[in-house]
């Protein structure tokens, strides 16, 4: 088992804030089959999807690797969801 699901949520919302306002942090869960990854559940209010929401799955075995890999994939999520908007 890797970080704590308690210390991967707060890296979470450390990261998100970083972002600016309007973007929270509503869940981390531990995935099916495996303990050394989880979902952080996304959103972004008053998107053109009020409130828009997405998942990011990431590695927990490591506290550097999972702010390195969260922060690259919430970048890609957040291009992908501005050039939909």
């Amino acid at each position: 088992m890797g970080v704590a699901l308690p210390d991967i949520a707060a890296l979470s919302r450390t990261v998100v804030h970083e972002h600016g306002g309007g973007m929270d942090v509503v869940a981390v869960t531990a995935t099916e089959g495996g303990t050394d990854r989880v979902e952080v559940l996304l959103t972004i209010g008053g998107c053109h999807r009020d409130p828009c929401q997405f998942i990011v799955n990431v590695t927990r075995t490591d506290r550097r690797e999972f702010e390195r890999e969260f922060r690259g994939k919430l970048n890609d999520a957040l291009h992908k969801h501005a050039a939909a908007s």
